[in-house]
């Protein structure tokens, strides 16, 4: 359990850095200084259910991910990633395994913008990841703490697989 949580950043830091202090008393933990640990947090249930909703994939939530590279793939070190175990629910995926809270990139948002099928959503989806729409983005994305889920429900025709969220 978390003993003491203390926030080491301003209020007008880009990042909120918190410094956490955890009671292992009684657990049998064997560590060196300098060891690094990560704690995993699960996205929030009702995230997961209206991304689940807005994907369209609310009634296959608990079949099985299955995660592999494309036959015709050019990426030279292209793998799978090792954060999503095989054989995991698309619900356990999406609640323990995947970021989904966090802005997304510039590089994922052009991505989106492949999927998009409405042509004005599609161009300011193009414009939000552009070198000249970075000022936008700024504000529009990551100054407003904008999520993934955010972002399909401001863009209603962009329809990306789950493949691109993976």
């Amino acid at each position: 359990p978390v003993s003491k949580a203390v926030r080491l950043t301003q209020g007008d830091g880009v990042k909120t850095t918190i410094l956490l202090e955890l009671d292992i008393s009684g657990q049998e933990v064997v560590y060196q200084p300098g060891d690094a640990f990560d704690i995993l947090c699960p996205n929030r249930e009702s995230e997961v259910e209206a991304l689940l909703l807005r994907l369209d994939l609310e009634m296959q939530k608990n079949y099985a991910v299955q995660v592999s590279l494309l036959k015709n793939n050019k990426k030279k070190a292209a793998k799978v990633p090792l954060h999503i175990p095989m054989n995991s629910s698309l619900l356990f995926v999406l609640t323990w395994c995947l970021e989904i809270r966090s802005a997304p990139k510039k590089v994922f948002v052009r991505a989106l913008a492949e999927c998009t099928h409405n042509a004005s959503e599609r161009r300011r989806l193009l414009e939000l990841c552009s070198k000249e729409g970075s000022a936008d983005y700024n504000c529009f994305i990551r100054d407003s703490d904008v999520c993934v889920l955010d972002l399909l429900l401001a863009f209603p025709s962009c329809r990306p697989p789950l493949s691109l969220m993976i």
